[in-house]
């Protein structure tokens, strides 16, 4: 019974080990793909790039993906909205971008799990926006 319990604390903290650089590095590829786009076709081809994502994702860690794209995309659009004293696009409104949040619930029906895989994917976003701005200076 101990062997049995000690081997279950193992896995679990293998799994949770291997989990805790997923989330994150999903972010962190989608922040490359992101500012990828967003130099070859600007805001416009991100976002089509975006909703194509969204259309193909099958996968809590598909959707994540497209997630992380699109937090990108919406920090860029409404930081150049600013500097131009303009609008953001209506694409990236903080009401439809809460309606693409929402859709976690589907792949991450567990509220504490749904907060890691965001918190987790927010620390790859972040670290994809200080590697592009490492990139440009």
């Amino acid at each position: 019974m101990i062997l049995r319990s000690l081997v279950f604390a193992a896995l679990a903290v293998s799994a949770s080990v291997h989990a805790a650089s997923g989330p994150k590095q999903i972010g962190l590829n989608a922040s490359g793909a992101f500012f990828g786009i967003y130099r070859e076709q600007g805001i416009a081809g991100a976002t089509a790039a975006i909703r194509n994502c969204y259309d193909k994702a099958n996968s809590g860690e598909a959707y994540l993906y497209c997630l992380a794209m699109d937090t990108q995309a919406k920090r860029m659009d409404e930081g150049v909205a600013k500097r131009l004293n303009a609008e953001p696009s209506a694409y990236f409104s903080d009401e439809e971008y809460g309606q693409r949040v929402s859709v976690m619930q589907r792949w991450y029906r567990d509220a504490n799990q749904r907060a890691y895989a965001m918190n987790a994917m927010m620390d790859g976003v972040d670290a994809g926006l200080e590697a592009e701005l490492a990139r440009i200076q």
